[in-house]
């Protein structure tokens, strides 16, 4: 089972020492020559963010060398979800199990492995950046990320969703055309967790608690090694217990319901 997150906004310094370099590197320098070409004004605009991110990003861009990157991926990110997996009370054995288990999908990198190399950016999937006649990076990337997880599936064929609807949007298209072309029992099953909150008797999705939830599952899932997506039915952490009732799975496809009490 490869699990993917999405990224952070904000990042951390860090002394660890990254192992590896992204592989869709050739990919990210295209588009890092266009954020170059931008002035701080055009990503205000692009990116809808105030004066001070945007100098603040355009200062990363003009000074951007992949060669510079340092920072390994799953300690640089600073976010919610990033804080909640606990990734400093990790000791070697849980990150060898991440290392082999998790990816993070990027903007900028499109496909990271937990200890890739990375330098601090600001870059979101839905950010509608044209560049080689493509009018938005989801267009850009294609399926080349979705590539990257076929070399990396395992024989149970099992991708787990713990990102943003933003960042699922990169490959659920190209799983559907890919288990259109096999045979059923090789088909990706592609599983999601969704935490929502009940309040008052109904159900919710709330931004902030789905982010530590998702952060605190993959720390559950790293400790327990857990390889077995119907494993993650014994997830409890922040009161949070599975509905099986509310979940469903249809073509392969899975929702897990989480609901959280208050």
């Amino acid at each position: 089972m490869i699990t993917f997150i999405s990224p952070a906004k904000g990042f951390n310094n860090t002394k660890i020492k990254a192992k590896s370099k992204p592989q869709m590197l050739d990919y990210s320098k295209e588009i890092m020559k266009n954020l170059k070409k931008l002035s701080s004004e055009d990503i205000s605009t692009l990116m809808k963010v105030n004066d001070e991110i945007a100098i603040l990003n355009k200062e990363r861009f003009d000074s951007f060398n992949f060669e510079h990157d340092s920072l390994p991926a799953i300690y640089a990110y600073n976010g919610l979800q990033y804080k909640n997996i606990n990734i400093d009370d990790f000791d070697n054995k849980d990150i060898d199990f991440i290392t082999k288990h998790l990816r993070i999908l990027s903007g900028l990198y499109g496909y990271l492995r937990p200890m890739d190399c990375i330098s601090p950016y600001r870059l979101e999937m839905m950010t509608k950046l044209s560049l080689h006649g493509y009018k938005n990076l989801y267009e850009f990337w294609s399926d080349s990320i979705f590539k990257c997880f076929l070399k990396d599936l395992n024989k149970d064929n099992t991708l787990l969703n713990l990102s943003s609807d933003e960042y699922s949007k990169t490959i659920i298209k190209h799983i559907k055309t890919y288990n259109k072309k096999i045979d059923n029992t090789k088909q990706i099953k592609f599983v999601t967790c969704t935490f929502k909150v009940e309040k008052s008797g109904k159900l919710k999705t709330e931004s902030t608690a789905s982010k530590i939830a998702r952060g605190k599952m993959l720390c559950f899932i790293t400790k327990n090694r857990i390889n077995k997506f119907t494993k993650l039915k014994d997830f409890t952490e922040d009161n949070f217990k599975f509905r099986q009732d509310l979940s469903t799975e249809k073509d392969n496809f899975i929702e897990y319901i989480f609901v959280k009490t208050k």
